[in-house]
């Protein structure tokens, strides 16, 4: 089955990779748009969480650095 590999990098090195399993039957256009469809229904919220908790990370540690 065909699946899409999304690795997130960050500057200091870390990444975070989700993968995304499409459909087995991908031989015509619409069960391709179809596939399409389902992964950025899928993909999108998984990074944007994977985004918002980096940056949640990141002011914390901004914060630590400053009280300190």
């Amino acid at each position: 089955m065909p699946q899409i590999e999304l690795t997130i990098r960050r500057d200091d090195g870390r990444s975070e990779t989700h993968t995304f399993p499409l459909t087995s039957d991908l031989t015509d256009l619409d069960a391709i748009d179809e596939a399409v469809e389902r992964f950025k229904s899928a993909a999108l919220p998984q990074v944007e969480l994977t985004l918002l908790t980096q940056a949640q990370e990141d002011a914390a540690e901004q914060v630590k650095k400053n009280t300190l």
